[in-house]
């Protein structure tokens, strides 16, 4: 499972990029760590889209 203290993101690459590059480093987005915490991430029916969630995670990073 990867640490996602681990991963940086370059802002100067476009988001689709920095989409890419998380992805190869983490594998299963759905299952991460953060130091010794296991993080799962699930969805509500009525929320909003998991590319809408992702894209506002990696905005933030």
């Amino acid at each position: 499972m990867t640490d996602l203290r681990m991963i940086k993101a370059d802002r100067n690459k476009s988001l689709q990029e920095r989409r890419d590059i998380f992805l190869n480093k983490v594998g299963n987005p759905y299952l991460v760590r953060i130091g010794n915490m296991k993080v799962k991430v699930r969805f509500a029916n009525n929320g909003i889209s998991m590319e809408q969630a992702f894209e506002n995670m990696l905005l933030s990073v």
